[in-house]
């Protein structure tokens, strides 16, 4: 069994709705970790999908590619997707369920993207091997509350970065001090104090690398641990290969939260705001299953085809697919 965390975790089913607010902080406009909410390289904007080269904010768009970070994905953006578009159609056409490979920040060597996607249908296929991470695992506390500083640090051997925050414009970018890494015990996030130059690793992170650190403080955060601090960042090698779950056709289950998955759906019902500019969806998916999705994108309507690729998150220990990163996610018209 593994723990993650996600943070911040929110996410609401109907009866919950009322408890939000716009006061609360929204993952994907988060000032956690570098950064504002109104940096211009998290560009919540559109390509048209023509064929010819397009500017759309920081992200500069030809057919299947896409040059820029932070963009809300969708018709042909393209990054990520390793079976380009050359239909010359405004819409990608095709059934939802089948659509080309996308691997989310799982490609290229432009920071913080990275790494060879590997899709698997179960953990047992991982192959990281043991960084250590079931040490750190075993010291979350079980409530949430102030940093618990380790008596004895913990020191990990090649961890392995499966996924980051976002890229934008300051000193210290939110990719930079917020990310997940794993190793045959499990997954875990790690989010360091970006004010903190000695606890930031000084190699820019990237999806792929392989780590050795050592963890210093960890915490609980809505009942899911994570790294609070950390030092001695190591880069051993770089894009290595990072296991996605294949579960566009097999129910997501409490034992992937934290996981890497890929799901590809429907968006069924739209169950308004639930924290921050941040909406939930309904998510159809895998021949009638339920999801709930959760995304700032102003460009999510009822109907259509979404694939998410990034790491599971969690509410009250029920999965929850949560677009903290607009890189995560592709979306089809």
């Amino acid at each position: 069994m593994h723990t993650v965390s996600l943070r911040p975790l929110f996410a609401l089913s109907l009866v919950a709705l009322a408890a939000c607010s716009s006061a609360v902080e929204d993952p994907a406009r988060s000032t956690g970790g570098g950064g504002s909410s109104t940096d211009t390289g998290r560009t919540d904007t559109v390509s048209s999908d023509t064929g010819a080269a397009a500017d759309i904010g920081v992200c500069r768009v030809t057919r299947g590619v896409c040059s820029g970070v932070g963009v809300d994905r969708r018709v042909g953006s393209g990054v990520g997707v390793t079976t380009a578009d050359t239909a010359g159609d405004t819409a990608d056409a095709y059934v939802c369920g089948s659509a080309p490979a996308f691997s989310g920040q799982i490609f290229g060597s432009d920071a913080p993207s990275g790494g060879v996607p590997l899709f698997v249908n179960s953990r047992s296929e991982f192959t990281y091997g043991d960084a250590n991470l079931d040490e750190v695992i075993s010291q979350f506390p079980t409530v949430d509350g102030d940093p618990t500083i380790l008596p004895t640090p913990v020191v990990i051997t090649g961890a392995i970065v499966v996924a980051t925050s976002y890229m934008n414009t300051a000193a210290v970018p939110p990719s930079q001090s917020n990310f997940w890494v794993a190793d045959s015990n499990g997954t875990v996030e790690v989010r360091l104090d970006y004010t903190n130059a000695a606890n930031v690793p000084v190699t820019q992170i990237r999806v792929g690398h392989k780590l050795n650190f050592v963890v210093t403080a960890v915490d609980s955060y809505f009942g899911s641990g994570q790294v609070q601090a950390a030092n001695s960042w190591e880069l051993v090698e770089a894009d290595t290969g990072v296991h996605v779950l294949e579960r566009t056709a097999t129910a997501l289950t409490a034992d992937d939260i934290g996981e890497v998955v890929r799901v590809e759906g429907t968006l069924t019902r739209d169950n308004g705001t639930c924290g921050g500019t941040s909406k939930c969806y309904d998510l159809t998916y895998a021949d009638g299953q339920v999801a709930l999705y959760r995304s700032a994108s102003t460009f999510l309507s009822i109907g259509q085809c979404v694939t998410f690729v990034g790491p599971l998150s969690q509410f009250s220990g029920a999965p929850q697919i949560n677009v903290a990163n607009f890189d995560w996610s592709w979306t089809a018209q």
